[in-house]
């Protein structure tokens, strides 16, 4: 019962090869959610989550960051801080397909990968995707320690409160509340999802 329940979620956020959290308050694609549903979905659809992956791959940065949300469509705009309001573009190796986000997320998918090949290890077409995934994952690998380990001890450190994977938990409080902002220095904006 729970299980069919927790497919019917899976299968109507689907949305062009990859699913959202949910359509009214998170419209695009998520890393750290991807990689979970992927790994979710290939116990009873395979193709589904390697489908998932290469979505997310898809937005990949040049010095192999994974952006924590893809914008696969444009036109939607009822998310706040939307693709326009990141202005992630002004990055040489950010794509201009999908736009993203300009953070990333924990590093999820290596673990997630080895998990599908292990369950799946007679299946071919998983064994060339991983041949062809697994490059982009050490690129991204490489990022966290060109770009986030400056003291080289495999301690990464994280620009967002957001690429915790815990957002705006409470836990942030007072470490945001030790950071002064002069005023004028942030657009103005609305909070949509609220």
């Amino acid at each position: 019962m729970y299980l069919e329940a927790a497919k019917k979620i899976i299968h109507d956020n689907w949305q062009d090869g990859f699913s959202i959290p949910t359509s009214k308050l998170y419209p695009f694609q998520w890393m750290w959610d991807s990689g979970f549903v992927a790994l979710g979905t290939s116990v009873y659809d395979i193709k589904m989550s390697l489908t998932e992956i290469n979505k997310m791959f898809s937005g990949q940065w040049e010095n192999g960051m994974i952006p924590h949300i893809l914008f696969h469509s444009e036109q939607e705009k009822t998310y706040f801080p939307n693709f326009d309001f990141w202005n992630s573009q002004v990055n040489d190796g950010a794509p201009l397909f999908p736009k993203s986000s300009g953070i990333t997320q924990p590093a999820v998918y290596g673990f997630i990968i080895r998990d599908i090949l292990e369950k799946h290890w007679g299946n071919n077409d998983v064994k060339e995707f991983v041949r062809e995934v697994y490059p982009k994952v050490v690129n991204y690998h490489r990022f966290l320690y060109n770009y986030r380990d400056p003291h080289q001890e495999g301690l990464f450190f994280i620009y967002h409160p957001w690429e915790s994977g815990r957002d705006n938990s409470p836990l942030w409080n007072e470490s945001m509340n030790k950071i002064d902002i002069p005023a004028g220095s942030i657009p103005k904006y609305t909070r949509r999802e609220f």
